[in-house]
C-alpha cells in the first residue's frame, strides 16, 4: 500500500504561561496574553520541518520533529496583530507527503490584559476578572487568566488593574 494521504492540521495552539489556546474553531482571536509559542498538532507524525516552517513571527526555537506535534517558540509577542502560516512544502510526513488542507494559517491580535477583547484595558476588564476570581475551571476563565498559570487569582487582578490605570 502507498501512503498518499498528506498530513493535516488538527489544532493550532498559541502558548502563554503554562497554558495554551486553540485558534481552530475559536470565536475569538483577540488575545490578552503574552504569546510565547505556537504548537501545532497534525493528523500524523511529521518527519520534515524546521524553524522556517512557520512564518509571520520571529522564532527562537523549534521542537517536536518525529512526533505529530511541532512547537515553535519565541521571546514573547506583546501588543500587535500577527499573521502566522505553516509552509506546506517545508512540512512533510515520513513518506514525503506535504502538508495540505485547511487551518494552515492563523491571524490573531494581542492586547496584553484585555480580558474582554475590545482592544483596550479598562474597568470592564477588571470587572471580568473579579467575576471569576478564585475559580479554577480554566475552560470558563481562560481569558481572565492573563498570567497563564491556570487559575484566576489576585495576581491576574493586580495585572489588569495596573494596566487599566486603577491599581498600583
Amino acid at each position: 500500500a502507498i501512503d498518499g494521504t498528506p498530513p493535516t492540521v488538527l489544532h493550532y495552539y498559541v502558548l502563554f504561561g503554562s497554558q495554551k489556546y486553540d485558534l481552530i474553531g475559536s470565536t475569538r482571536n483577540d488575545l490578552p496574553w503574552k504569546i510565547t509559542g505556537i504548537e501545532v498538532v497534525f493528523s500524523e507524525i511529521i518527519t520534515t520541518a524546521s524553524l522556517a516552517s512557520l512564518t509571520g513571527v520571529t522564532k527562537t526555537g523549534f521542537s517536536g520533529l518525529g512526533t505529530n506535534t511541532l512547537t515553535w517558540t519565541f521571546k514573547g509577542l506583546a501588543n500587535g496583530s500577527f499573521s502566522t502560516a505553516l509552509v506546506a512544502g517545508k512540512i512533510k510526513d515520513a513518506v514525503g507527503n506535504a502538508l495540505a488542507g485547511p487551518n494552515t494559517a492563523e491571524t490573531f491580535r494581542v492586547v496584553i490584559d484585555d480580558v474582554t477583547g475590545d482592544g483596550v484595558v479598562n474597568q470592564a476588564d477588571v470587572t471580568a476578572v473579579e467575576a471569576v476570581l478564585g475559580q479554577t475551571d480554566n475552560s470558563q476563565n481562560i481569558f481572565a487568566d492573563v498570567l497563564g498559570d491556570g487559575t484566576v487569582d489576585a495576581a491576574d487582578l493586580t495585572a489588569v488593574k495596573k494596566k487599566a490605570g486603577n491599581g498600583n
